[in-house]
Formats: C-alpha cells, structure tokens, sequence
C-alpha cells in the first residue's frame, strides 16, 4: 500500500434516493436555478430506486488530483492533443485528445489556460495545489490509467464519503483522506 493511497474496506451501503430525496433536490433546484439552467423532474428520478449495492475493498488517493498534476499530464501528451475553440465565444476551449475532449478551459472559472501564440498550457497563478475541476471523465480515466492508477467509480465514491460522513466510517479508514 503506497503512503499516497488509503486502503478502503468492502462494505454495503444504500445507493440512490428515495422519491421525497428526489422531490426536495428538485425543489432546490428550482429555488436556486440560474437563467441558463434548466431543473426537469427526471434529472433527479434518475437516481431511483434506491438499491443496496456491495462495494469491494479498493484505494484511493489520499488527496484530491491538483491543477499541477493535469498540467503534468497535458503536457506529456502534448503532441497528440488539440484545442478547439468554444462556438460561442471562440477563444481556445476544448482540449481534445485523440479525438476526445479530455478538458474544458472555462475562461471565467477555469484555473489552466492555454496561449495559442505559443501553444503552452499554463495554471493561472495561485491555482497549483487546487483540485482539478475542468477534466471530463475521460480525461481523469486517462490521467488515472498514466499514472498507474485507475478512476474509481461512481458507486466507489459514494461510499467513501459515506464512511467519511461518521466517525465509525472514517475508522475504518487506514489515515485521513
């Protein structure tokens, strides 16, 4: 077990929402919606029936993936990305690669950017040690998969923060996340 990882224990746990989960997140939603953004009832009945799921034992980093770490990576597979322009905006956006967009650089709220004059990444300063929030799904499967690690699943995360969430549960995890 490396000293970056934390081994978590098999387990069962309850997954999804009850239908007045769904009725209240869906209240909120309303409540709190921007004008760009639209709540619909079935964006939140998706995640029913609740069901128990079994979680085999796995590990997981002990800290979040950095701003830092991506730019590492990004700039290990340079040669085989491209960045395409947002159709509204146009400044350079979407980081493709291999044909898969792997990084959206949210202009307003993104922490890397990139400089099409030089075709440099770059971290907008004090932004190093923030955890990555602009990699897709595949583009965090693929950080994971070069870095010998794998991205943990959907189900998998839902029960670390669930472990997390009580003092029994965090027991059971060897050190802090």
């Amino acid at each position: 077990l490396s000293a970056t990882m934390v081994h978590v224990p098999e387990g069962d746990m309850l997954m999804g929402s009850t239908p007045g989960e769904v009725q209240a997140a869906y209240a909120r939603c309303q409540q709190e919606k921007s004008d760009d953004f639209v709540c619909r009832p079935d964006m939140f009945e998706q995640e029913q029936p609740q069901q128990r799921v079994r979680i085999s034992s796995f590990r997981i980093d002990r800290t979040l993936v950095t701003t830092a770490d991506m730019l590492r990576f990004l700039r290990s597979v340079q040669s085989r990305m491209n960045v395409r322009a947002d159709s509204d905006s146009h400044p350079p956006r979407f980081v493709e690669l291999d044909g898969k967009t792997i990084l959206d650089m949210d202009e307003e709220n993104g922490y890397i950017t990139f400089d099409p004059e030089t075709k440099q990444y770059s971290l907008r300063p004090g932004t190093e040690r923030k955890a990555i929030e602009q990699a897709t799904w595949i583009g965090a499967a693929l950080y994971c998969r070069s870095v010998g690690k794998r991205l943990i699943t959907e189900a998998e995360w839902e029960y670390v923060h669930k472990l997390l969430s009580t003092e029994d549960g965090r027991k059971k995890l060897q050190g802090p996340i």
